[in-house]
């Protein structure tokens, strides 16, 4: 049974001052669970509902696991139906920035959590392993972009960054900046160079790129339509850019 201590603790893991004072946040669903197995994250505590079958939970034999029935998930879970499994997991600990690689995604404080869990999928689904935060970024551990990554957060490395310093770092690099903003050039005519390595630059959901760094960019991009709606949502221009890139400069 779990203790009222026990319950606070787990449920302070849903804001970020919890995540923070304790380095640790939460998974749920098995197979995103799973997906902790093959990584580099260590899972400090599992809980299972009592009533799985036992197949379930073979791949977890070694870890550190409680069973607790529905209530209690319940009381533990983010979820509105919660699933049968919730892991307190280790933060990793905080590593230099990486090399540049061929293409790298950044994003200016993106705030919806499920924006952010989708395009960190879409990152993985192109191999892309890292993933630069600006200020005023959704927590990537907030219980929310968890989910939506659907287990692909074990996969690609967040980097809290200024990024008015870290782009002009990278474009001492040699390192090509490729903003999406309304202003821009259409997609259609734009092509990405594979000799280059390319940064592409994502703003805000409500206000977009700022001004600065939009000024700092080298190119201005946007996908062409109908221009009925307002905007195309952030995730969704992500990934018809990453794809567009990545073809161009993989020549795929």
């Amino acid at each position: 049974m779990l203790s009222k201590n026990r319950i606070k603790l787990i449920r302070s893991l849903k804001s970020k001052k919890g995540r923070d004072k304790t380095n640790c946040f939460i998974v749920e669903g098995l197979k995103s669970i799973k997906e902790l197995l093959d990584s580099n994250y260590h899972i400090e505590t599992l809980y299972i509902r009592n009533n799985i079958d036992e197949s379930d939970v073979v791949d977890f034999k070694d870890q550190n696991l409680f069973f607790i029935d529905p209530h209690e998930m319940k009381e533990i879970s983010n979820l509105a139906n919660p699933t049968e499994a919730l892991a307190l997991v280790s933060k990793p600990e905080t590593t230099k920035l990486p090399n540049s690689e061929k293409l790298m995604i950044a994003l200016d404080s993106v705030q919806d959590p499920g924006n952010l869990g989708t395009i960190i999928r879409t990152c993985d689904w192109f191999g892309i392993n890292q993933i630069f935060l600006g200020n005023g970024s959704v927590d990537f551990y907030n219980p929310k972009v968890i989910q939506a990554t659907m287990g692909s957060f074990t996969r690609v490395k967040p980097f809290k960054v200024d990024l008015d310093s870290f782009i002009h770092e990278k474009k001492q690099e040699g390192v090509k900046i490729i903003a999406a903003h309304l202003s821009g050039a259409s997609l259609l005519q734009f092509q990405f160079k594979s000799v280059n390595s390319h940064l592409l630059l994502f703003g805000n959901e409500g206000n977009g790129l700022s001004d600065h760094l939009r000024d700092l960019s080298d190119f201005l991009i946007k996908i062409p339509g109908s221009e009925q709606a307002e905007s195309l949502n952030i995730a969704a221009s992500m990934s018809i850019l990453t794809w567009e890139a990545f073809r161009s400069t993989f020549n795929r």
